[in-house]
């Protein structure tokens, strides 16, 4: 029976598991409450021990599928990452508007079907977005366009 482990979602359960022991028991330091009177401690331990649960069903239900790991391919990965990066780098000199549009076509490079025309409309879109969510709704002080 051990050899149709699924190591991959073995691990990623007890790691899940893991993390909400953490909260769980760092719950504690804080007063528990009741669930009329909830004190700050309340909301913690009650993720931590959703979060327990659902890791050891994850890391359960591992032991009945065999490891099937897809090949990983690095190069949507690193289109990812390094629009994360660039938007971080390019937001407080460019603004909200440019650093978004940035990271939405270089994080299109991870696709190697990927199109100019809809990849271009999809940055407008989401970029207006962005705007309209944290400038206008959240009122966030976060400048549209910035140039250096």
């Amino acid at each position: 029976m051990l050899r149709n482990i699924n190591k991959g979602d073995m691990t990623a359960g007890l790691l899940i598991a893991a993390v909400g022991l953490f909260f769980f028991l760092g719950a504690f330091e804080h007063e528990i409450g009741t669930a009329r009177r909830m004190g700050p401690g309340y909301l913690p331990l009650a993720v931590g021990m959703i979060t327990v649960f659902l890791g050891l069903v994850i890391s359960i239900n591992s032991l009945r599928q065999a490891d099937i790991l897809p090949r990983l391919d690095s190069r949507p990965l690193i289109s990812v990452m390094s629009a994360i990066i660039a938007f971080g780098l390019s937001f407080e000199g460019l603004g909200l508007v440019p650093a978004a549009m940035m990271a939405v076509i270089i994080s299109s490079l991870g696709d190697t079907d990927v199109r100019p025309l809809p990849t271009a409309i999809l940055s407008v879109v989401v970029a207006f977005g962005c705007w309209l969510i944290f400038t206008v709704a959240l009122n966030l002080p976060f400048p549209a366009f910035r140039f250096m």
